[in-house]
Order: C-alpha cells, then structure tokens, then sequence
C-alpha cells in the first residue's frame, strides 16, 4: 500500500538516502505505488534522495539481489554507483523451477483450462524460467522425477552454453510448500554443481 511506502521514507528520509526495491512490475504495482508515494514525500521534502528499482526480479532472486547491494554497501560504496551496479546486476537475475501441479499456474492465468486438463491427464510438467522480469515455459517433462532432473540439465546447460563461471554467482534453492521435498532439491543441486567446478 502507498502509506507503507510513505511512512517508511517518512521514518528514514530525513537521515538516511534511500533506495527502494520493488518486486518484478510484470507481477506486481508495488514499483508503482513506491513512485508514487515517493513523489508525495518529495513533494515536502525537497532534500530528500530516494531511488526506486525495478528488481524485475521474484522473491527469491529479489532476496539474493538484496543480498549484493548490502555487500556493496559494506564495501563503502557510493550511493550512485550501488543504484548503477544494481541496475546492471539485476539482469543477471534467473530462477528455474518446476511444479508438482499445475493448480497455481491456472489460478494465477498462466495456461488456460485445456492446457491445464492436458497436462494432467498425461502427467506433463514445464520447466519455467524467470527471466528479464517476467515467466515462461522452457520446455516439458513427463512426471515429477523427470522434470526435476530436466530442471537441473538446464541450470548446468545455461552455466555451460553461457561460458560463465559458477564461482561467480551466488545460487539459491527455494521451495513452496515441500520443505522435505526442497532439501533433497538441494543436495542434487549440490552435487551436480560440482560438474561445473
């Protein structure tokens, strides 16, 4: 809500820059209603410098990108050069992920009623790519087994196909609703991480 927004650069605008980061805007208003009520507090308080980002980023990778600015701001940073290393770094942002059911995805609008009864009657399950703020499907699998082991041929696959070095991004594995489910995700991720190393 606006007033949340308003009330914490109401708490710390006077002592503190800010630089505000806003879930994916393909997803949500909230970067919206952050400008918005940035603008109103700016509006009496003229001095003030607030940012606010686009993470184009969900939950998860929002929280890893979150993660890099307070490095960068430990690091002592300047204020422009972490909204600038931000902008950048938020590009960089990927979840990969596949789903026991495909429930959520037609609640949330993401396939229609047929695909959804296809999928079920035949067991399919999409491995989904988050990507430049927004979701979609990048490929299929028969089965739960199945997709998570396709899942992990495309996070080594991307590694792989883009030259780049693990050892340079910061991985997290994250789960619904499975916890048990979820830590077993990450060992296999563990271990066939250790083929790129």
């Amino acid at each position: 809500l606006m007033g949340d927004y308003l009330n914490a650069f109401e708490k710390y605008g006077n002592d503190y820059n800010i630089i505000c980061v806003c879930l994916t805007s393909k997803f949500s208003a909230s970067y919206n209603t952050a400008l918005m009520a940035k603008e109103m507090y700016e509006e009496d308080n003229s001095d003030a410098r607030i940012t606010v980002i686009d993470s184009e980023q969900i939950s998860l990778s929002q929280g890893l990108l979150i993660k890099e600015m307070k490095k960068m701001i430990d690091s002592g940073m300047g204020y422009d050069e972490i909204v600038s290393k931000t902008e950048l770094l938020k590009k960089s942002g990927r979840v990969m992920f596949t789903i026991g059911t495909m429930e959520y995805l037609n609640r949330g609008g993401r396939i229609g009623k047929l695909a959804l009864l296809l999928a079920s009657k035949v067991l399919v399950r999409p491995i989904i790519v988050f990507k430049d703020g927004d979701i979609g499907a990048d490929g299929f699998s028969l089965g739960r087994k199945k997709s998570i082991n396709k899942l992990i041929d495309k996070i080594i696959g991307y590694f792989k196909k883009q030259n780049k070095n693990i050892e340079d991004y910061e991985l997290a594995v994250g789960y619904g609703s499975d916890i048990e489910e979820g830590k077993k995700f990450l060992e296999i991720v563990k271990e066939a991480l250790k083929l790129l190393s």
